[in-house]
């Protein structure tokens, strides 16, 4: 299953993978060079949804020119508190 998303004017596709990587246990990940966006398939619908913010906010982040490694507990501080406040709020 895959689904595209814009991204301050970059096109992202999402797609939903049975892994992402045999080295590292991840279960998101953005790719810049090819505008991809994985997420592990066998995720709660929940942890999908904290998953993919988290790895948009990346993604913005990136376009914007701030470090990545530097941000990691901010970015995941966001993407918790962004589904968060989706979920509260159905007109969000």
């Amino acid at each position: 299953m895959s689904e595209q998303i814009n991204i301050l004017g970059t096109t992202y596709t999402v797609k939903y993978v049975d892994y992402i990587s045999k080295e590292e246990l991840k279960i998101g990940e953005v790719d810049y060079i090819n505008q991809e966006i994985k997420i592990m398939n066998e995720l709660s619908d929940d942890i999908k949804k904290v998953t993919l913010w988290h790895e948009i906010i990346h993604a913005v982040l990136n376009q914007l020119g701030f470090e990545e490694a530097e941000n990691e507990h901010l970015v995941q501080s966001l993407a918790t508190g962004i589904h968060q406040v989706t979920l509260e709020n159905n007109s969000v």
